[in-house]
C-alpha cells in the first residue's frame, strides 16, 4: 500500500527553521569573518522574526556555531583568555538580544523601517557595551576605529540578511499563492 505524502508532511516549524537558519548563518559568517561575526545583526533578526520564547534558543545556536567554527576550524587558541572572550561574546550576544527586544517592544507603533533600524542600533549598542566590559575585565583596547569597522561589517550583514529574508518570503508567498504547498508527493 502506497501512502500519499503532501509537502505539509515534510514541513518544519517556521520557528525552528528560523533558529536553524540563523545558526547556519552564524557558522558561515564566522568562517568568512572570524572575529567580526555580525552578532548584533543576527540578534536583531532573531528578535524581528522569531517569537519571543525562541530568541534565546536562536542566540545560543548563533553563539555555539561561532564557537565551534572558531575552535574546530579556525584554530582559535585553547587558552583561558580565549575561553573568557568566548564567554564574553555569549554575554554580549544575550545583551544584544535583550536590547533589541526592549527596543522592538517600545517601537511597535513605528514604521517597520524605523523600528527595524532602531532595533538594530540597540542590539549593536548592547553588544558593544558588553565588549567594553570585556576589554575592561580581560584586557585590551577598544578603539572608535575598531567599533566603526565592526559596525560597517555588521550593518552590511544585517541589510544583506534582510534582503535574503525578503526574497525567501516572496518565494514562499508565491509557493502558497499558487497552491503548490498542497500538491501530493508520491512516496512508496
Amino acid at each position: 500500500m502506497t501512502r500519499q505524502l503532501t509537502t505539509n508532511d515534510l514541513a518544519v516549524s517556521p520557528q525552528w527553521f528560523g533558529i536553524g537558519a540563523l545558526t547556519a548563518c552564524s557558522a558561515i559568517l564566522s568562517m568568512l569573518l572570524a572575529c567580526a561575526t555580525p552578532f548584533a545583526a543576527l540578534a536583531t533578526l532573531a528578535v524581528l522574526f522569531l517569537p519571543r520564547r525562541r530568541v534565546l534558543a536562536a542566540a545560543i545556536g548563533v553563539w555555539l556555531a561561532n564557537q565551534a567554527v572558531g575552535y574546530l576550524l579556525l584554530d582559535y587558541p585553547h587558552s583561558s583568555s580565549s575561553y573568557a572572550w568566548g564567554a564574553m561574546i555569549g554575554v554580549g550576544l544575550m545583551a544584544a538580544a535583550c536590547a533589541a527586544r526592549a527596543a522592538s517592544d517600545r517601537l511597535a507603533r513605528q514604521s517597520r523601517l524605523v523600528a527595524g533600524s532602531l532595533t538594530y542600533l540597540a542590539a549593536f549598542a548592547g553588544f558593544q557595551a558588553m565588549m567594553a566590559v570585556g576589554y575592561a575585565l580581560l584586557g585590551g583596547t577598544m578603539t572608535f576605529a575598531g567599533i566603526l569597522a565592526v559596525f560597517r561589517i555588521d550593518i552590511l550583514a544585517f541589510l544583506g540578511l534582510l534582503l535574503v529574508v525578503g526574497l525567501i518570503g516572496k518565494v514562499t508567498a508565491e509557493f502558497h499563492h499558487h497552491g503548490l504547498a498542497q500538491h501530493p508527493v508520491s512516496h512508496p
